[in-house]
């Protein structure tokens, strides 16, 4: 029996959105984000391989950056490289 996960997900369309939540696996938590996709024959979300999983450790570092990012104003989006420690 698989216990409940609780998950945020974002609409991308009608048929994907992405999912994040945390899960456990090998002995570690991770911060799982991946793709779901409404599966045509059975009318269910299923993951998809499109997906990234960080250590859970990691998630305040991915939130500093992403909104770092998203407050750079000055520099084009495509434009941004950098690498945050």
């Amino acid at each position: 029996m698989s216990r409940h996960e609780p998950f945020v997900d974002i609409e991308k369309n009608r048929t994907e959105r992405i999912r994040c939540k945390f899960r456990e696996f090998e002995g570690g938590t991770f911060l799982d984000i991946r793709n779901w996709y409404l599966a045509e024959t059975s009318d269910k979300w299923v993951p998809s391989r499109k997906g990234v999983c960080i250590p859970a450790g990691m998630t305040e570092d991915l939130i500093k950056a992403l909104g770092r990012l998203v407050n750079e104003e000055s520099t084009p989006w495509q434009d941004r490289n950098e690498t945050f420690s």
